[in-house]
């Protein structure tokens, strides 16, 4: 009712989810709501707020994530809603997805030009079976803008991409530093603004086409 909450909460800050291991669930593993908005908040309906204002300041590390949804569901490992920032997801080994689901799914926020300063670094995501990306960075909610993906390690993803962007705002998403190995499809799409920059693409999409990027795209010094 209110986008990623079931009734409106005040935003929160200053949150750790750190070394658990989660497994074999109904739905999601691990969901981070919207603190949902009122019109007192905004000035917007509840239709429109994109779940701003929302919480803030979160990491989530060093968490192991196996067989997410086994139980039925619609079973991501980490979904993130609307509007968060200050967001940092790492270390954190993800494997043996089932159904239509993700490994990392998150939000954007309302097209201000908010930076939302997510980072989503050496994870590890292997061996899973993923709707459109085992990393997927979408805009149902709201934008996104400023989200930087690094030092991951993605592979052997035997449906859907590694990492899936959706429309951005200006400034966009950036890929640098990860590897991708021997997934079933492309290894990057994208649609937004992006820029991909040291990456390894080995062997992936049946060593075809390693990428499909239209938008506005800066690619440089990445290995094929």
């Amino acid at each position: 009712a209110h986008e990623g909450s079931g009734s409106w909460r005040p935003a929160s800050s200053n949150i750790t989810i750190q070394a658990n291991t989660i497994h074999d669930t109904f739905g999601e593993s691990l969901y981070l709501g919207g603190a949902g908005c009122s019109v007192t908040d905004t000035g917007l309906s509840d239709a429109n707020c994109n779940g701003k204002p929302s919480h803030s300041n979160i990491t989530i590390d060093n968490n192991t994530f196996t067989s997410c949804g086994s139980r039925g569901g619609q079973g991501d490992c980490i979904d993130v809603k609307a509007a968060i920032t200050s967001l940092t997801i790492s270390r954190n080994d993800i494997t043996g997805i089932v159904g239509v689901a993700r490994a990392i799914v998150m939000q954007g926020i309302q097209t201000d030009g908010t930076n939302q300063n997510i980072v989503i670094e050496r994870n590890k995501i292997y061996s899973a079976s993923v709707d459109d990306g085992a990393v997927a960075i979408v805009n149902s909610w709201g934008t996104p803008n400023g989200v930087t993906v690094r030092n991951n390690i993605i592979s052997d993803i035997t449906s859907g991409v590694g990492v899936k962007v959706y429309n951005t705002q200006a400034t966009g998403v950036f890929v640098y530093n990860n590897t991708f190995y021997n997934n079933s499809s492309d290894a990057i799409q994208s649609a937004g603004t992006i820029t991909v920059t040291n990456n390894a693409l080995l062997s992936n999409n049946g060593d075809g086409v390693q990428t499909s990027m239209s938008g506005t795209v800066s690619s440089t010094f990445n290995a094929f």
